[in-house]
């Protein structure tokens, strides 16, 4: 089991485990739109809900996402922090298969 996180920095030269890992992370801290040619990379922006709907929003997307863009890992746990104006989100994950 591995811990990946919004607050990890980026290694462009990660490899394996690592690669996947950096992969559900840049899902993870993505807003929807954000890249052109790929509008629904990403999470959505719903910083204007209470914060309940927010976490439940914000892993069903992210589990959605991480299915179709990293099927090499499956989420276990999401944990949230979210203080004003910023959203933290810590996720466990169990990396399935490394090619």
């Amino acid at each position: 089991m591995y811990s990946v996180s919004t607050e990890d920095s980026v290694n462009l030269k990660a490899t394996g485990v690592d690669r996947v890992l950096q992969n559900v992370a840049n899902i993870m801290r993505t807003i929807k739109g954000e890249i052109p040619l790929l509008r629904e990379f990403g999470v959505g922006q719903s910083l204007d809900k209470p914060t309940n709907q927010i976490q439940g929003l914000y892993t069903k997307e992210i589990l959605e996402q991480v299915e179709k863009y990293e099927p090499r890992a499956k989420i276990k746990k999401l944990e949230f922090s979210i203080e004003y104006e910023k959203v933290s989100i810590n996720a466990q994950v169990e990396v399935i298969r490394i090619e």
